[in-house]
């Protein structure tokens, strides 16, 4: 069983969890957790000013002296919200440093909605091998990351999932991303579920296998967060063990649920039925 670190420290960013229909199909998807409860919901053509208890939320983050706000999806993907550009730059009028979590499916047409943001936008890069990206996400299609990297001029970084389809190459994603400086660093991730876990347990058991295996090779430089940071390739590659880590969010949800807690699920669930 997988503990989580419950000893958090104070609250250093702020998420904005859209909610709708994504355009990939990841199994290892957190929305899944909570699939049909998340389904109930499509925020993707509703306005900021139509969000429930969103400007609640911001007073929330603002009593906290949380600045840092991310706009992500918990079962879709940001740049499939059609008020993209007008969120963010509500946010930072505001007062706050928007930044983007997405898939980057749809990142090379929302280049300039993504040079919006003040903060970092961090895309999933699962594998560069169509067929790998059918098995994990039932699309083919890869984002066109050259691309994107190249015009994007806001920080970046390159996070993966680590699944037994693309375990073994992980290594080629990072020396892929080796050749742009531009790329502030790459975090391999363990699939977090809070529903799922014997489910996902051969996945996460391969995200434990290969980083013994990389750590004999390659150096840590640093750590962050309990994430151990290892140089790669000459990219800084750190390992994100979730539940594990020490960072602390507030979460808000666009149905209108707000959280204080981590946990995006338990969170969710301890507080929809106080909105």
């Amino acid at each position: 069983m997988i503990r989580k670190n419950r000893n958090r420290g104070r609250y250093s960013f702020a998420n904005i969890n859209l909610l709708g229909k994504c355009n990939l199909d990841c199994f290892f998807c957190l929305g899944k957790d909570l699939e049909e409860e998340f389904l109930k919901y499509n925020s993707l053509d509703t306005p900021p000013s139509r969000l429930p208890n969103l400007a609640e939320f911001l007073a929330l983050c603002k009593r906290q002296s949380v600045r840092n706000i991310y706009i992500t999806g918990q079962n879709t993907d940001p740049l499939l919200y059609r008020h993209l550009d007008e969120l963010i730059d509500y946010l930072q009028r505001e007062g706050f440093m928007a930044g983007l979590r997405t898939n980057g499916l749809l990142a090379h047409r929302k280049i300039a909605t993504i040079n919006r943001c003040r903060k970092s936008v961090s895309y999933t890069m699962l594998t560069l091998n169509e067929e790998t990206m059918q098995e994990i996400t039932g699309v083919r299609k890869i984002p066109y990351f050259d691309y994107i990297f190249r015009n994007v001029t806001i920080p970046q970084r390159v996070a993966t999932v680590v699944t037994t389809q693309n375990v073994d190459e992980i290594l080629d994603l990072i020396m892929f991303v080796s050749q742009y400086p531009q790329i502030g660093y790459f975090q391999v991730r363990r699939i977090s579920t809070d529903t799922r876990e014997k489910e996902m347990m051969e996945h996460i058991e391969a995200f434990e296998k290969f980083y013994e295996r990389v750590r004999k090779k390659f150096p840590q430089v640093d750590e962050f967060e309990r994430s151990p940071i290892l140089d790669i390739y000459g990219v800084k590659v750190s390992f994100w063990r979730t539940v594990e880590t020490s960072v602390n969010s507030l979460n808000y949800f666009s149905n209108g649920v707000l959280s204080r807690e981590y946990f995006i699920i338990e969170g969710y669930l301890k507080n929809k039925n106080a909105t």
